[in-house]
């Protein structure tokens, strides 16, 4: 019988430790489509990428520097649900929708057809036969630093074919997205019988062009609820130490200060500021300078910082 007690201590102490462990790094796909084989450093790891290729490479939660090219930029991982990558050279991907369609079915008739392939198109700038052209296509070319699949919402990712066949969605039709690297693209239109020399032009930015992601400098003064310039106070510094912090101590202050429950506090004590100092909105404005900082961010993998 002690044996038995003592296993399931042991056993509960075990599960304890799983329960309350939290991720404190993400792996991601870092991609190099050129010709050649690239070398980059995060922090001071140094990595080589072959030529039309890419690794999976674990990056903690938090504050990290990217060098690629005699450049460097700082940036934060933070914890999401959707994948993202990075694109060191910044070169070309190509985001492209695909129509599938029942073409036996009644409802496909040629301008429901028409409507679809209006809904997927995009301005795009194409260089054909030497001429730079804007043309409304089913693609649009992408060359960030950091890809996000919460802006570009792929089904098939780089190395993954588009299927000539799928189940429907809705037994008549469906829209599928992929991610090309940009010579992959063009074998792949090439395919359809499309004989023009097709190209894209490069937008690269140096690094210290890219906008960063910076904390509000408030004047406190201007809050008149007591209350309200205390909690904007405390979370402007929380905001500038998360950026300090790693690992999974970044990913419990983030959850913290984005959370739904500070959410509902805010609301309340808005609430309660407007009420108490005759309908004063200081409090509100001041909160919702802060919350520009992450609320577009929050399906984001990175974000650049300074």
């Amino acid at each position: 019988m002690k044996q038995i007690k003592f296993f399931l201590i042991i056993l509960i102490s075990i599960l304890t430790l799983v329960a309350c462990s939290k991720p404190d790094s993400v792996e991601h796909w870092i991609d190099n489509p050129t010709d050649k084989e690239i070398t980059l450093n995060i922090d001071d790891n140094q990595l080589t990428i072959p030529a039309k290729s890419g690794i999976k490479y674990k990056i903690g939660y938090g504050k990290h520097t990217l060098s690629y090219n005699n450049e460097s930029i700082n940036f934060v991982v933070k914890p999401s649900k959707r994948e993202g990558f990075i694109n060191p050279t910044q070169s070309n991907y190509v985001f492209y929708k695909l129509i599938y369609i029942d073409k036996s079915n009644k409802i496909a008739t040629d301008s429901f057809i028409d409507g679809l392939e209006k809904d997927i198109q995009y301005k795009t700038q194409v260089i054909v036969n030497g001429e730079l052209q804007v043309i409304e296509v089913p693609f649009k070319v992408v060359n960030d630093l950091f890809i996000e699949k919460d802006t570009y919402a792929w089904d098939y990712f780089l190395d993954e074919d588009l299927p000539t066949t799928i189940t429907l969605r809705d037994n008549v039709k469906d829209i599928k997205a992929k991610l090309f690297r940009e010579s992959d693209f063009l074998k792949y239109i090439k395919k359809d019988g499309i004989d023009q020399q097709i190209s894209f032009p490069s937008n690269r930015k140096k690094f210290n062009e890219f906008p960063k992601t910076i904390i509000p400098t408030i004047d406190l003064d201007t809050i008149k609820c007591p209350e309200g310039r205390v909690d904007v106070e405390k979370k402007i510094a929380a905001w500038n130490k998360i950026f300090n912090l790693s690992g999974s101590d970044f990913a419990e202050e983030y959850d913290n200060l984005t959370s739904i429950k500070s959410a509902v506090a805010e609301r309340d004590l808005e609430n309660k500021c407007y009420q108490d100092y005759n309908e004063d909105k200081s409090y509100k404005e001041a909160i919702e300078k802060i919350q520009e900082t992450y609320t577009h961010k929050s399906y984001l993998n990175f974000f650049v910082i300074e």
